[in-house]
């Protein structure tokens, strides 16, 4: 992951990596209230943004889920989006253990996100 991120120098690769951790639970929130409200399209466009971010820093099991989400989300089908928030949520905290372990070990500090 090190190299396709940041031209694989620790620092750049940490910092995209700190970024996610911090954005990613506001996204998270708004996919909740936007479900909770039956807001299709907000739904899909945060389901969109975490998608990408994910994708950046290499969560690609994280994307494919909010994908799917983003696609249901698009044709106006949110019958699921409350288990999709639920397990988004739980494998985002899965990934987030994991990059927080990553990033640590770029530059033998802990990150603090």
């Amino acid at each position: 992951m090190q190299d396709s991120l940041g031209g694989g120098q620790p620092a750049v690769v940490r910092e995209l990596i700190e970024l996610f951790l911090a954005e990613a639970p506001a996204l998270l929130d708004e996919l909740g209230a936007a479900t909770m409200g039956g807001d299709a399209a907000r739904v899909e466009r945060a389901a969109h943004t975490l998608k990408s971010n994910a994708r950046l820093v290499g969560a690609s099991a994280l994307a494919a889920a909010c994908q799917e989400l983003e696609w249901a989300a698009r044709q106006g089908d949110l019958s699921e989006a409350p288990a999709h928030h639920d397990a988004l949520t739980a494998l985002y905290d899965e990934t987030a253990v994991l990059l927080r372990e990553f990033a640590g070990r770029l530059l033998g500090a802990a990150i603090s996100v």
